[in-house]
């Protein structure tokens, strides 16, 4: 990350996988995750509360963009500035290859309609998780969203176990054998675990939700064969 008005440079340096909050202030050249960059460099995976105060290039994420790429980023702080000022990007050189994919900034929040690149939409937009899947974001090993209650977050930094426990709501027998259904929260982890006769707990099945529900069902279970009782529970967790 550079500080406003610092410009990374050159090959194959990356800035991946990073989050900024906070406020970056300066005169020219100004951006909420990078001041400048330029020849070779890229940002992927990245996003920026930032507030982003400066004159001339200034950006929500990146003032000055010039023969790098930014891929799958977004920008939702409050930005401002006299010339040359975006959403995203404040500038876009057209000299060489700069390439900006499926990064987006929020018009409302940041208080701006325009960028040199990138995709402006409202906030509501922007706390779906098919906004992103769309542009081909991945919400399994990368990105994290409460569906509908906030932006996106790096999969790493979400640590917070905010979800409620999971609720059984349906079980007996299904189409693949026994089924057990319960509430989930999309993107954490259940985790199903069997006691025989409550002597100890065991994983015998794990998913990654990607709804509101979870469902175990048919080998999910393990075998049963011989098994005078069993006992089940669901446990949630981050991936």
């Amino acid at each position: 990350m550079s500080e406003p008005g610092k410009a990374p440079r050159g090959g194959a340096a990356a800035v991946c996988r990073c989050s900024a909050e906070g406020s970056a202030t300066g005169n020219i050249v100004v951006g909420g995750l990078v001041g400048e960059i330029l020849t070779g460099p890229r940002i992927e995976d990245a996003y920026t509360l930032a507030s982003v105060t400066g004159s001339d290039l200034v950006g929500g994420l990146v003032g000055s963009l010039s023969e790098a790429y930014v891929i799958r980023a977004y920008s939702a702080g409050p930005v401002s500035g006299a010339t040359r000022v975006g959403g995203l990007i404040g500038r876009r050189s057209f000299i060489g290859d700069s390439t900006v994919q499926a990064s987006f900034w929020d018009t409302a929040t940041s208080g701006q309609a325009q960028s040199a690149a990138g995709t402006g939409l409202a906030t509501a937009a922007l706390y779906q998780r098919s906004t992103f899947q769309a542009a081909g974001w991945d919400f399994v090993s990368v990105w994290f969203i409460r569906n509908g209650s906030g932006y996106p977050t790096l999969r790493r930094a979400w640590i917070a176990l905010d979800v409620p426990p999971p609720t059984i709501v349906a079980w007996g027998e299904g189409a693949a054998g026994f089924q057990l259904v319960c509430t989930a929260g999309p993107g954490f982890l259940y985790t199903l675990e069997r006691s025989d006769a409550l002597a100890g707990w065991t994983a015998v099945a794990s998913k990654i939700a990607t709804g509101d529900t979870v469902t175990f069902e048919g080998q999910d279970f393990g075998s049963l064969v011989g098994r005078t009782a069993s006992f089940f529970r669901v446990k949630v967790s981050n991936p």
